[in-house]
């Protein structure tokens, strides 16, 4: 007979962690991207406010921080849904 496998939630849920953890490397990238060539005034385009408010406040490391609390916050929200994915001890997300 054969054995039946048990189905986890982590086969459903690994391309999205992923998908989190790529997010956040990219934004990560963005953050550094930003500190190393500041922009500077005049902005252009539609976020031009945020990107002016941010700037009239923190100066050229205010352009990094939107960047920084991205990537924080999409490797949180990695985290906290691979933990709460049910899952057999031989389950991890790189595989």
């Amino acid at each position: 007979m054969k054995p039946i496998p048990i189905r986890t939630g982590a086969a459903e849920t690994k391309w999205f962690v992923r998908l989190l953890v790529l997010l956040s490397i990219l934004a990560l990238f963005q953050a550094v991207d930003a500190g190393v060539h500041p922009a500077s005034p005049p902005f252009q385009g539609r976020w031009r406010w945020f990107s002016e408010a941010l700037f009239q406040i923190a100066g050229p490391a205010g352009l990094v921080a939107p960047w920084l609390v991205l990537a924080f916050g999409l490797a949180l929200a990695a985290r906290m849904v691979w933990r709460r994915t049910p899952k057999v001890p031989s389950d991890r997300w790189l595989r």
